[in-house]
């Protein structure tokens, strides 16, 4: 019962964690000064070869099946992604 519980309040602080470490923290976030000039729109947006995707998941312990099914439906999705040409906003990467 006890490690049942453990394993529930482990799960719950690491949503928590991923849920706050998504939202940006808008402390450190600060508008642009008004002496600043905005942004040429004239200039190109950089060329991406590769995208780099993270992905946190349990991969041993009781909860690694999970994990592992996570892993494969992500490198599914990264595979169908790349089948139709890549991400078209970052020129197909």
């Amino acid at each position: 019962m006890k490690r049942n519980v453990l394993f529930s309040l482990i799960a719950v602080l690491m949503v928590l964690s991923m849920l706050l470490s998504a939202c940006g923290g808008g402390a450190a976030t600060q508008a642009p000064a008004e002496t600043e000039a905005p942004p040429a729109e004239t200039e190109a947006p950089q060329a991406v070869d590769k995208v780099r995707v993270g992905a946190m998941y349990p991969l041993t312990g009781d909860l690694a099946k999970l994990g592992e099914e996570n892993k494969n439906g992500l490198q599914l999705a990264i595979d169908e992604i790349n089948a139709a040409g890549g991400i078209k906003a970052l020129g197909g990467a």
